[in-house]
């Protein structure tokens, strides 16, 4: 024993550690206070390479110290100044700096997240609930001010944005000319459809970056955008931000690209985040630096020192030009001054957005105590805000309770996980879960917060024929009516259709739904 101590206390890189906090993290559904020894297993450590040469008693011995870390820092986080940008030193400084987050677990971090936010819940009933009515008819126009995004922000204008810091959905929502009854469902699919709309740039806030591969589906914020207005539209987009980090499911599905997520949890810009957002200039950059004096004058001739707003095509619209020193249209690029316009270059395009991300900013930090964001790592905020890609089928189905008698090891619904996991395309898994819950994206961030449901069609089981009936959703409470259909291609032709044809939540036989049929927005 006193030698496992011994080796247990042996120095090991942070590398290491961080391979064994995000072990942790990726502990279906385990809080803090129920791991233990056996959760780190030798399948476990297989993903992780760093971990794998270390013997498997050591590993457990050193997440036994940093567990206690954790149990301590739960009670501690809410109450630390946090910024890894701090001039003076301090525990704040450690806790948000790239390696030592790294080894806090994500259920600590959410732990701590969710005692900020107590105080700041708006005390008013359901009863007095915001609320707002749009129409999807009137969006279908081609002017970006009909759009459903923009109908939500005028309406939402009216009121106090405290009322919006609500435990089980900020606003309630009705779709004018539908029949549809908001219990989260229709909340839920007017974010899915504000953020179809941003991508369409309706209205035209972000833009893909042209010069960069790796990244060229995310979005950045146009930087060419500074008026009144624009500021509010930005802020707008940062409230619905924070609305999704109260974590009651609402999710925006946009791939935003990391140097915004970056900027939020006040992580240093360094010039490797350049490929992010403009593998030109990096490229650029990289070569100047690299080359001999001599070289560099017969490379750039013509060069001055400005550069070309990331936003703008067009080299020689002077108003998509940004002059990177005083008079930088006049001077030239020089083999004596040519790293001082890398530097400048490098420091343009990093900050280039940076004024719109204070807008966004401002607008989270309107719903929700943003002081704490520097202890997620960038990714982890991603996913808290804009949930993931792919459907995680392996995650729906650990947070699925079967009701009325199904059983996980119904032979029906063998046939539906396995056409889910392997008959279906990543399109065709969000397409599904916007057909259940009216969302897009899952998160990693709300596992065990979300319950699906899967229980009997009951009409088919009166009929004896299950495979004449489509399946039924309940997408306000992210439950699935499944008929027990006989073979995997039946199942998978029907849920195909069932979710491709009968996408609109609008068959709420109720009062309510009635009279939203016959609402009209002009």
């Amino acid at each position: 024993m006193f030698e496992l101590k011994t080796r247990v206390a042996e120095s090991w890189d942070i590398e290491s550690w961080a391979a064994l906090g995000e072990l942790i993290n990726k502990i279906p559904g385990r809080e803090i206070g129920t791991l233990g020894f056996r959760d780190i297993t030798p399948t476990a450590l297989e993903a992780f390479p760093k971990l794998q040469s270390t013997d498997l008693n050591i590993v457990r011995g050193r997440f036994a110290i940093l567990k206690r870390v954790n149990v301590s820092l739960s009670e501690v986080l809410p109450l630390v100044h946090l910024s890894p940008q701090l001039n003076y030193g301090g525990i704040g400084r450690l806790l948000s700096s790239h390696h030592p987050k790294r080894l806090i677990f994500l259920s600590t971090k959410l732990d701590a997240w969710s005692k900020l936010l107590e105080p700041n819940w708006s005390g008013s009933p359901s009863s007095l609930m915001p609320g707002i009515t749009v129409s999807r008819k009137l969006a279908e126009s081609n002017d970006s001010e009909d759009s459903l995004f923009m109908q939500t922000f005028y309406q939402l204008q009216s009121f106090p944005v405290c009322t919006l810091r609500r435990r089980d959905q900020s606003f309630r929502v009705r779709f004018a000319g539908e029949g549809g009854h908001d219990v989260g469902g229709l909340y839920r699919d007017l974010f899915t459809e504000m953020c179809t709309e941003l991508r369409e740039a309706r209205p035209s806030l972000f833009f893909h970056p042209m010069h960069s591969k790796s990244r060229r589906e995310t979005l950045l914020p146009r930087p060419s955008l500074t008026s009144k207005m624009d500021e509010k539209l930005f802020e707008f987009v940062g409230v619905l931000m924070g609305i999704c980090t109260l974590r009651h499911g609402a999710t925006l599905s946009l791939d935003i690209n990391p140097i915004v997520w970056k900027s939020l949890v006040k992580e240093p810009l360094r010039e490797s985040s350049l490929n992010d957002i403009d593998e030109v200039t990096a490229q650029k950059v990289s070569f100047i630096r690299s080359m001999e004096k001599e070289e560099l004058e017969f490379v750039f001739p013509d060069t001055t020192f400005v550069a070309v707003r990331g936003d703008h095509v067009d080299e020689s619209d002077r108003n998509g030009l940004h002059e990177l020193c005083p008079f930088g249209i006049q001077r030239r690029v020089t083999i004596e001054n040519v790293l001082e316009y890398a530097d400048l270059l490098v420091n343009f395009r990093l900050r280039e957005y940076e004024y719109q991300t204070n807008m966004l900013r401002r607008g989270i930090a309107c719903i929700v105590p943003i002081r704490l964001f520097p202890m997620f790592t960038w990714q982890e905020l991603e996913h808290l805000i804009c949930g993931v890609a792919d459907v995680d089928v392996e995650m729906l189905q650990n947070q699925t309770k079967y009701v009325g008698g199904v059983q996980p090891t119904d032979i029906h619904i063998t046939f539906f996980w396995d056409v889910l996991s392997n008959e279906f395309t990543a399109a065709d898994r969000t397409q599904f879960l916007k057909f259940v819950w009216g969302r897009e994206r899952m998160s990693s961030v709300e596992e065990g917060v979300n319950v699906f449901q899967i229980g009997p069609h009951v009409r088919s089981v009166n009929s004896g024929n299950p495979d004449m009936w489509l399946p039924v959703a309940h997408t306000c409470f992210f439950s699935l009516d499944l008929p027990a259909y006989s073979s995997r291609e039946i199942t998978k032709s029907k849920l195909l259709f069932a979710m491709n044809n009968c996408n609109a939540i609008d068959a709420d036989d109720d009062g309510e739904g009635h009279a939203n049929m016959a609402l009209e927005v002009t």
